[in-house]
C-alpha cells in the first residue's frame, strides 16, 4: 500500500514470503537490483508486498495465511511474470536440532519441500506462465551472546550449534533445494557465502572480497555451490541492528541490496 504512489510502471515480479521477502519488499531491493541491471523498466516489487509477506511465517502454515490469499491475488495482474519466493527458514529454524541424524535432516528438508510443492503447485494451475525463482539464506549469527530473546529461544532449542554446524545445515538444505526444483519454470538460488564476501569477517581474520565472488555462488551451471568460510558466521557489519543489538538472522539494508543484485545477475534480469 505504501508503495502505490510511486508506482507507474507495470508491475512484473510478485515478491511473497517470509521475513527475508519482507525486507527486499520494504527497501524496494529488487527495484534497485533491476536499475543496477539496466532494466529500469521492470518494476520488481508488487505494490502490495507488504501484505504478500509476513515475517515469522513457515511453509508449514502458509496455505492458511492471509499472505497466501493476497499472493494469489496478485498473481492474477497479469502484468507479473515472476515470483520471486522466501520461504523455509522459519520451519528450519523451527525444528532443526544439531543433534539430527542425517536421515532426520533428510526428512525434514523433505517436509519443506513437501509444502512448497503443494505452494507452487496452487500457484502454477493460477498462472501457468509463471516463473518461480525461490530465494534461499545466507549464513547466520545465533550464538552464546545473542541478545534478541526470540533468537536467543531458537540457539538454546537447536542445541547451540556451532557456527559451522548450523551453516552446514543449510548448505545440505540447499544443495537438496537445487534437486528439488525442476529448473524449468522453477529455480532455486541461495545466498551462502554472499555477506562474507562482501563484508569479511574481519574479527575472524577474513577481509573483504577474499572468498568466492557472487557469480560463482548458486550459478547456473552450479546451483549448490556456496561461498565464503563455513566455519564462520556472517559479520555483525552485513546483519540488520537496532539501537546497536545486531540480528542474528536479517541482513542490513545494504545486505539485501546484495542478495536481490544476486538474484537478478544470476537469474532474474534473463527472465525479461
Amino acid at each position: 500500500f505504501f508503495l502505490v504512489a510511486c508506482k507507474e510502471a507495470p508491475e512484473n515480479v510478485v515478491i511473497a514470503g517470509d521475513s527475508w521477502a519482507f525486507f527486499t519488499c520494504n527497501n524496494q531491493s529488487l527495484d534497485l537490483a533491476f536499475k543496477n541491471a539496466g532494466l529500469e523498466k521492470i518494476a520488481a516489487t508488487n505494490s502490495d508486498c507488504a501484505a504478500t509477506t509476513m515475517p515469522d511465517i513457515r511453509a508449514e502454515n502458509w496455505l492458511v495465511s492471509k499472505t497466501h490469499i493476497l499472493t494469489l491475488l496478485a498473481l492474477q495482474n497479469p502484468d507479473v511474470k515472476v515470483l520471486y519466493l522466501s520461504l523455509g527458514g522459519n520451519d528450519l529454524i523451527n525444528h532443526w536440532n544439531k543433534g539430527m541424524s542425517y536421515a532426520e535432516e533428510q526428512r525434514l528438508f523433505k517436509t519443506v519441500q513437501d509444502h512448497l510443492t503443494t505452494i507452487i503447485a496452487i500457484y502454477k494451475k493460477t498462472r501457468p506462465d509463471l516463473k518461480i525463482l525461490i530465494s534461499g539464506y545466507d549464513y547466520p549469527r545465533f550464538n552464546e551472546r545473542t541478545l534478541v530473546p526470540p533468537y536467543q529461544r531458537a540457539y538454546e532449542l537447536m542445541g547451540k550449534p556451532t557456527p559451522e554446524q548450523i551453516n552446514q545445515s543449510l548448505i545440505q538444505f540447499s544443495d537438496s533445494m537445487t534437486k528439488y526444483v525442476n529448473r524449468e519454470d522453477v529455480f532455486y538460488i541461495h545466498h551462502l557465502g554472499l555477506m562474507q564476501y562482501y563484508f569479511g569477517n574481519p574479527s575472524q581474520g577474513l577481509a573483504a572480497f577474499q572468498t568466492l565472488p557472487p557469480d560463482q555462488i548458486s550459478s547456473k551451471e552450479h546451483p549448490a555451490q556456496y561461498g565464503g568460510d563455513p566455519r564462520l558466521q556472517t559479520d555483525e557489519a552485513a546483519l540488520l541492528s537496532v539501537n546497536k543489538v545486531v540480528d542474528s538472522f536479517h541482513l542490513s539494508k545494504s545486505g539485501y541490496n546484495k542478495l536481490a543484485d544476486h538474484a537478478v545477475q544470476i537469474y532474474l534480469k534473463d527472465w525479461f
